[in-house]
């Protein structure tokens, strides 16, 4: 909602939705969490990083993201944003 007002630019019902229920559901989750032990020492911190479930879940997400990047996106931009990005600054620089 922010970045709408700073940048000047217009949601839908659906954006704002959006940003509202994501607002709700980060608050909900924060006041959930449960309390977790300060830890003090990367002796304390490694088993929690490589236990099963941790290890699992990024495994999970890697492969969602990586499924995301090569269905979703690859069909979305016809042209490729880096080289016409290069052409338009080779042109630019030439004159």
């Amino acid at each position: 909602m922010l970045a709408s007002y700073f940048l000047n630019e217009k949601q839908n019902l659906h954006g704002k939705i959006g940003c509202i229920l994501s607002i709700i559901g980060s608050t909900v989750l924060v006041i959930h969490a449960p309390q977790e032990e300060e830890v003090t020492s990367m002796d304390e911190l490694e088993p929690k990083l490589t236990s099963p479930g941790t290890c699992n879940d990024k495994l999970i997400q890697n492969k969602l993201l990586r499924a995301k990047l090569f269905t979703w996106h690859s069909g979305q931009n016809k042209s490729n944003q880096i080289k016409s990005n290069q052409k338009t600054l080779y042109h630019k620089g030439s004159t």
